[in-house]
């Protein structure tokens, strides 16, 4: 239904639908990324939604390009960062592993989706699941050479946990509305 509204450029050139469809990808993280709560090192926002989001209703590779346009659109100072941050040099900063894990996690996701022939509730939520986990390794990894593995752990997840485990429920009744291609 929405998945079928979202893709009716289908109809143009077929690059020209992709490539559009991963624009649009990449200015949803650029929205969700301003939805946020500023804590630091590492701000809270709904930049995991969209992560969920993104392989459910454009695959693994259109997502995966999604993510990495924003990514490359953040290197290039536009404000699309948390908080509109024009920062070029994020790939030094805190969020860095996380900002990196997106399109790994967005392409897993998309991944196990596409091997789920049944469409079960219960695989769905263990793919969201398992991309979140991509997230937090990418970004703890990356965050404990700053500050330490123990402390990155206490600031880079156990604060993130709850709302996340809304977004995944979110995502998986987003699901709901497509199929997975």
């Amino acid at each position: 239904m929405i998945k079928e509204q979202f893709l009716r450029l289908e109809h143009t050139s077929p690059k020209v639908s992709a490539a559009f469809q991963v624009f649009l990808g990449s200015l949803l993280m650029a929205i969700l990324a301003q939805i946020s709560i500023p804590l630091q090192p590492i701000p809270m926002s709904l930049q995991t939604l969209g992560v969920f989001m993104l392989p459910v209703f454009l695959g693994k590779k259109r997502a995966a390009y999604s993510l990495l346009l924003y990514l490359g659109e953040a290197t290039l100072g536009l404000p699309v960062l948390a908080s509109l941050k024009m920062n070029p040099f994020w790939i030094m900063g805190p969020t860095a592993g996380y900002l990196l894990g997106f399109p790994v996690a967005a392409y897993v996701i998309g991944f196990l989706l596409e091997k789920d022939q049944n469409r079960s509730w219960l695989f769905t939520a263990v793919s969201l699941f398992v991309g979140q986990v991509t997230i937090y390794t990418f970004g703890v990894t990356f965050l404990s050479f700053m500050i330490g593995f123990e402390k990155a752990f206490f600031v880079g997840v156990l604060p993130f946990i709850p709302v996340n485990f809304y977004k995944l429920g979110i995502a998986l009744l987003g699901t709901k509305f497509c199929d997975h291609k």
